[in-house]
């Protein structure tokens, strides 16, 4: 299912789809301090000016005091992705990554160069 984002100004997108966990990748989820981040979702970069979003949780299967993490996740995908107009997101995604604001989020990023161990 193609997320209907394509119709900004940069012409950068995401859809949903099959991330190859054993390659470049990022994971989006809540979590951290002194608890282990759970994963709603991995982005890989796509064709052209594409993304691939696999979700790997459904808003269905979190508790309802958690539901509203997933809506931050997929505010989070799309800025990143696709409203902060950068030249180039997908360098953009792996710089917060390491960031301050990303250790402090209650949702985290995490870039995985080479794959998921």
């Amino acid at each position: 299912m193609k997320k209907d984002n394509d119709n900004r100004l940069s012409g950068w997108y995401w859809e949903e789809g099959k991330v190859d966990s054993g390659s470049e990748h990022i994971k989006v989820g809540y979590g951290g301090y002194d608890k282990p981040i759970i994963a709603i979702a991995m982005v890989a970069p796509g064709k052209g000016k594409s993304f691939v979003v696999e979700f790997l949780l459904r808003k269905d299967d979190l508790e309802p005091k958690k539901k509203n993490l997933y809506d931050k996740v997929l505010r989070q995908l799309d800025y990143f992705l696709v409203e902060l107009n950068d030249p180039n997101p997908w360098t953009y995604a792996i710089y917060h990554c390491g960031s301050t604001a990303n250790e402090f989020s209650n949702i985290r990023w995490a870039y995985y160069p080479k794959g998921s161990p």
